[in-house]
């Protein structure tokens, strides 16, 4: 900073001194030495002619010898002033440059800061414990007496729980889960879960205690579930809050999937329905 000024100040002492010079030779010519009137007498000797003329050249002289000083003068101002502009130009562009280093590194702060805070909060996962999709897969193909019709109804049942996979306790506000049988990915219609967990707050690595949900479906739909024909999906949102205030959410989706003799809850991603945000 003490450099620039001192910069600065002998740009302006330079230019100052240049000014007061074009100034002053300006002055001088503008001092054209006056010639001396001369009566219109008959009686002019020749010497006077003679001092007229050589008065006559001094005075041409001097006007030419400062306006070659006027030019080297205008020409010099003229140089100052580009260099004044160059350096104006240089120091404009170092101050940008300054100014976008110090927003590249306060981005690169608050990027860092969010990064200890990502890696810091609280993750929850659902965890499948357990479900009933295989009993129901088998149950409805047995011969019942008297016979069942494709309408009976027979329940499935899952269970489940959350686990926080983060490095800090978290705080589970609300959850809402939901299920359905269908061809295709379904978008996901909730029903708020209203039962209590035994404990809110769940600590780094611990898990909540399992949760229970059940959905009746008919004997038609568990016979299509199990030729792959259509599928059981369920799906879930859990609100918590992290221990630095912050409210957050994990979505979960499911869909079923038999092979040989096992039926089995995959995960699945279905636009923003599987995520942890």
């Amino acid at each position: 900073m003490l450099r620039r000024i001192r910069y600065n100040a002998l740009w302006f002492a330079l230019f100052g001194a240049l000014l007061c010079g074009f100034g002053f030779a300006v002055w001088q010519a503008s001092t054209v030495p006056q010639l001396p009137r001369h009566t219109a007498e008959a009686s002019t000797t020749k010497s006077q002619e003679n001092e007229i003329k050589e008065r006559e050249i001094s005075a041409t002289e001097t006007i030419a010898h400062w306006t070659v000083i006027l030019g080297v003068f205008t020409a010099l101002l003229f140089g100052t002033s580009l260099g004044g502009l160059y350096f104006i130009g240089r120091a404009d562009r170092t101050a940008r440059i300054s100014a976008d280093a110090a927003t590249t590194a306060a981005t690169a702060s608050k990027k860092s800061a969010d990064s200890a805070f990502e890696a810091e909060r609280a993750r929850f996962y659902v965890v499948i414990s357990g479900h009933t999709l295989k009993w129901l897969t088998d149950y409805v193909e047995q011969s019942f007496r008297p016979p069942r019709g494709d309408e009976s109804p027979v329940d499935f049942q899952v269970s489940y729980k959350f686990r926080n996979y983060g490095k800090t306790p978290g705080v589970i506000t609300e959850l809402a889960i939901g299920c359905k049988v269908a061809e295709e990915p379904v978008d996901p219609v909730f029903t708020l879960k209203l039962n209590e967990f035994s404990e809110w707050m769940i600590g780094a690595g611990d898990t909540t205690s399992d949760q229970k949900f059940s959905y009746q479906m008919t004997f038609a739909d568990g016979r299509e579930i199990r030729r792959n024909r259509k599928r059981l999906w369920l799906y879930g949102r859990l609100y918590y809050d992290d221990a630095f205030g912050n409210h957050r959410e994990h979505r979960f989706y499911f869909r079923s999937v038999r092979e040989g003799d096992s039926c089995l809850l995959q995960p699945y991603r279905y636009k923003n329905h599987h995520q942890n945000n």
